[in-house]
């Protein structure tokens, strides 16, 4: 069963494992060809065994279509080869690219690809590294499939830190990467208000960090050390929201302010009347108000992740942009 907190609810691991399934059994492997690799056609279909001993692995359709693309067999030629000619002509073309990966989602392979193209990201290993970090009671606010091929995690420590009186906050991480290795990894400070629920992702005050394939350290050191610098900047980011609370919003500078953060965020139709509606209703008294509208917004009514993201990003530039000696957040004069 899920946690409810406030009427909203907060998933648990296996509820954010059954949002982010259809990545879940993506994986990638590299295969080095030996003489006694094999392409094999069966009655039930093709498989590939690897030479060093490893388990025979079943190819999907599009993963012998794939194949046949890979090392170069004319499309009309597979429909013309008996099986057993069909898997010695695949298995020489194969020996020639000596290594190669091979994309397997739920065990069978669906494509083979140049080796490096790909790299395996575990998401039960990213889980294991948040909550070896935020804790055993780890709280998951949101987890959403991005473009088919990426998964975006928003995750808090269980204890509450006060933003302002009766205003508590968690603290934790939020992380984009792909289990098949496609985008770069990124890890952001994450906070997490109990009152409402409402979570903020850091895009560039002081807590978000990405890492490049390759370069430096590996995937999982850049993981925990980050979601370890993300976790802990958490407290320079409430100092920033502090200082929102104490910029007070006169009467007939709300109106101008929502509608500048709706613009700023890309938030039109029925998000932004309902946003509009709440503000009718609650009035913005400080910029930290106004800002949280935003982070309703991508908490709550946004469900398209670019959507989400784009209204985090907003909210974001206005924390960084609110101190009104430097830039008005938003026209973005410059203020003396």
């Amino acid at each position: 069963m899920s946690k409810t907190r406030h009427q909203v609810e907060v998933l648990t691991r296996d509820q954010v494992m059954e949002r982010i399934d259809p990545l879940m059994n993506l994986n990638v492997r590299e295969v080095t060809h030996s003489p006694r690799t094999r392409v094999i056609v069966r009655p039930e279909g093709v498989i590939l065994r690897p030479g060093g001993g490893g388990h025979t692995i079943e190819m999907a359709e599009d993963g012998v279509r794939s194949m046949a693309k890979y090392v170069g067999i004319p499309d009309n030629l597979p429909a013309r080869l008996n099986p057993d000619t069909f898997g010695k002509v695949a298995t020489e073309l194969l020996e020639r690219k000596e290594r190669y990966s091979v994309l397997t989602n739920g065990g069978q392979i669906v494509s083979f690809h140049k080796p490096g193209q790909y790299r395996a990201t575990s998401p039960q290993k990213v889980f294991s590294i948040l909550e070896d970090v935020l804790g055993e009671d780890t709280i998951y606010s949101r987890a959403m499939v991005i473009r088919d091929s990426a998964i975006y995690i928003e995750a808090a420590a269980a204890n509450e830190t006060p933003l302002a009186r009766g205003d508590l906050m968690q603290a934790g991480t939020a992380i984009t990467f792909s289990p098949i290795g496609i985008i770069d990894p990124m890890v952001q400070s994450f906070i997490l208000r109990c009152q409402c629920t409402n979570g903020w992702a850091d895009y560039d005050a002081g807590g978000n960090f990405s890492y490049k394939y390759g370069e430096g350290d590996s995937i999982w050191q850049f993981f925990r050390r980050s979601v370890k610098k993300a976790y802990h900047a958490v407290d320079g980011i409430m100092a920033q929201w502090r200082n929102l609370v104490e910029h007070q919003l006169e009467p007939e500078q709300r109106a101008l302010i929502l509608e500048g953060l709706l613009k700023e965020a890309g938030i039109t139709g029925q998000v932004a009347d309902a946003v509009r509606a709440m503000a009718i209703e609650s009035p913005p008294e400080n910029m930290y108000d106004a800002m949280n509208f935003l982070t309703y917004a991508s908490s709550h009514l946004l469900t398209e992740p670019r959507e989400v993201q784009r209204a985090q990003k907003a909210a974001s530039r206005f924390l960084r942009e609110a101190n009104p000696t430097q830039v008005c957040p938003v026209c973005h004069t410059v203020h003396n």
